[in-house]
């Protein structure tokens, strides 16, 4: 998996990055701490922004992302168009991610 950029109000916020579809995770960039401020949740409760992410709550920012994803026969239908299985949350938000209700 490559890294794949994560945007709010146009703003470069962070990258998801990892190898596998279980263990990506959100690196926040530096420059989102002087505009949102240190643990502001303005993305989600659950994906506060800080300089080093605290790695128990990762599998809470990976749900996030997985969770901008539609749901039933929908994800199906997206899974099978790239081949990749439904939880390949990563593969779906690369190919799909900007399209989604609730993009970011």
């Amino acid at each position: 998996m490559g890294d794949l950029r994560v945007e709010l109000y146009g703003e470069l916020v962070g990258h998801l990055v990892g190898t596998d579809r279980r263990a990506f995770d959100l690196v926040t960039e530096r420059n989102v701490i002087e505009t949102f401020g240190l643990g502001s949740t303005i993305l989600s409760a659950s994906v506060p922004f800080d300089l080093i992410s605290n790695r128990s709550r990762a599998a809470r920012r990976r749900n996030f992302f997985a969770e901008l994803l539609p749901e039933g026969t929908a994800l199906d239908n997206l899974a099978a168009e790239i081949r990749v299985s439904t939880d390949n949350t990563s593969a779906l938000l690369a190919r799909f991610g900007r399209d989604v209700a609730g993009a970011i």
